[in-house]
This record gives C-alpha cells, structure tokens and sequence, in this order.
C-alpha cells in the first residue's frame, strides 16, 4: 500500500511536508518540491486521505483496538471496559493484532481511511513515527501508553500513585533493604514508575542500592539472570516488579536457585490477573483500573470521532493493594 511516508522517502522530504501538499494546506515550499511531491503521488496511485469528508457524511459504526501482543495477561480487563463503553455508544468494538514495521502502520491507518473503522486504540508503537502519521492522515486514536509525542491523545493509568504505593507498602513491613525490576525497553512511563518508586522510598530514608536494580522484558522472560544475583547473602529483603509477569516469572526461577518467597525474600507484583492467586506462593499485587482505562479510552475515542477535541486523560480509578501470600514483614 503507498502511503504518505512512501512519497516522503521518495521525494526526500517529511512526511508532514506530503501531506500538507497533497491535501492543500498551507506551507512554505519550493514549487519544484511541490510538484515533484504530487508527480510522486500520480505515478505510484496514492489515493488522498477523504476522512475528514467521510466523517461528516457516515460513520461504519466500529472501532478498533491494536495489540502487537495478544498473550498479554493485562489487556482482558482492559477489553472488557473498552466493549462495554462501546456497546453503550452503540458501536462495534474488534480486536486487531499487528506486527513491527510500516507494513503495520499503513494496514491499520488504511482501516480507516477505507470507511472500514472509526478510529483506533492502540499501545504499542509499530514504528517510530507511526503517531505522527496518525496526526498527519487525520485519524482519529487513543493511545493508551505514555509516549510523549502522542502525550496529548492518551488516556493513561496514574502509574505514579501505583508505584507510590507499592514502594510505601514495602516500607509499612519494615523492609528496608530493597530491590526493583523496571520494564525493558525504558519508556517514559516505565522511567516514571521506576523514578517514583525510588524517590519514595528516599523519602521515607530508604535508598535503593543501584546493585538492586534490573531490568526485564514485560513478560519477565530474563528473570533468570536476576534469580541468580539473588541467591547471594547480600540480596534485599524485598523486590519489587514493575509487571506481574515478571513476579511470576521471578518467584519461579527463584524457586530453581533455592531461594525462598517469601521466607527468604518478598516479593510484589503490578497488576492483578486471575492466575497471581493461583502462583504458589499466590503473589501480593498493586491493582490497577484497567477496566476503567479501556473503557474511558472508549469514550473519548467516540467523543473525537464526533468531532469534539480531545483533552489527554489520566484515569479516576485509585490503585488498590492485593495482599497475598508472597510479601510478609520484615524479620
């Protein structure tokens, strides 16, 4: 499919510069850059975006929320919220899983643009500039992470109260020698639950050693490194994990090397799904509203869709400790 970034690398210039041209807004170019920018457009059949034509005369009655992953165990509760606020709005609500790369990008931007779907949710970035695409083809998305240039169309958690709760429970069990597994990659939300956590706990005169700090994938897959630092005299009394996958993951390759939850070491998730009960031990959590951010989402996508402006939201829900077998006080 040719799209907007297709011409751009074409003609050399920003995508930003080829859609203006193209849909006649105003810019200050060369008329040479002009010209080759809709000759591009001809040879290679692009077809101009007619969205903002097409909104005003129908809608297609459906939206879609984007998943690059579909195993995540966070996303159901955020699904059921979103397709109750869409059957109350009277709309249809798929579910769509994408790749990496433009390919992605241009499939979902083209579901729109073809009259297919009204809007999109999405979380993870397919492509760098896959946002500003969104802003330039005049799509209109919710984003339900916190990347800064999408910052403005997001309706995200207070991970910031979450993780302020989470370092303060630790510390309420007498804890203070304590770890923390931030997520990899470093986004700016995962930079701000990790800097939270650790202020925090500086607050209340407790400083996290930079040997207690690691990263994991989401899904906690190389928490076996991290098992292993652990199995030292030196480990912290408690860890704390910026995703429940990685807890789990955590408490099991613990388990491997012989260290103890909690006996030898607490351990404390973020999120709660069904299974952390089941885990043996069952893992203490930080719930968070995720049926409220899916459906809030919702509501702000249809309020966009009918042409209101959108104002980035950060949702009401408080998060809420799940105290289970995996964290006990401090000997």
């Amino acid at each position: 499919m040719v799209t907007l970034r297709t011409i751009a690398e074409r003609c050399g210039v920003d995508v930003s510069t080829v859609s203006k041209v193209i849909h006649g807004r105003e810019i200050r170019v060369t008329e040479d850059t002009r010209q080759r920018i809709m000759t591009a457009a001809k040879e290679l059949n692009y077809r101009p975006n007619a969205l903002a034509r097409s909104l005003r005369l129908r809608r297609s009655g459906a939206i879609v929320m984007a998943m690059r992953d579909t195993s995540n165990i966070v996303y159901p509760e955020i699904i059921e919220g979103a397709h109750a606020a869409a059957e109350k709005a009277g709309t249809c609500l798929f579910l769509m899983k994408y790749g990496s790369g433009e390919t992605a990008g241009a499939s979902l931007i083209a579901l729109v643009q073809e009259g297919r779907v009204d809007g999109i949710l999405w979380d993870d970035l397919p492509y760098k500039s896959f946002s500003q695409e969104l802003l330039d083809a005049g799509v209109p998305f919710v984003c339900l992470n916190g990347y800064s240039d999408v910052e403005a169309q997001s309706v995200t958690l207070d991970d910031r109260q979450g993780f302020l709760k989470q370092a303060n429970y630790l510390a309420d069990l007498g804890h203070r020698k304590i770890g923390f597994i931030g997520v990899e990659p470093q986004s700016n939300i995962s930079i701000l639950c990790r800097e939270t956590f650790l202020n925090t706990l500086r607050e209340r005169g407790i400083a996290v050693s930079e040997n207690h700090i690691w990263h994991c994938s989401f899904e906690g897959r190389d928490t076996e490194s991290v098992a292993r630092c652990l199995v030292s005299e030196q480990r912290p009394t408690a860890i704390a994990t910026a995703s429940i996958l990685i807890a789990k993951r955590l408490c099991h390759n613990l388990h491997k090397v012989g260290v103890r939850v909690p006996e030898d070491i607490s351990l404390i998730g973020y999120h709660d799904v069904p299974d952390a009960e089941w885990n043996e031990p069952s893992l203490t959590t930080v719930k968070m509203p995720s049926r409220e951010q899916g459906a809030t989402a919702v509501e702000s996508l249809m309020d966009q869709i009918a042409g209101g402006r959108f104002q980035a939201r950060i949702v009401d829900g408080k998060p809420e400790i799940i105290e289970r077998e995996s964290c006990i006080r401090a000997v």
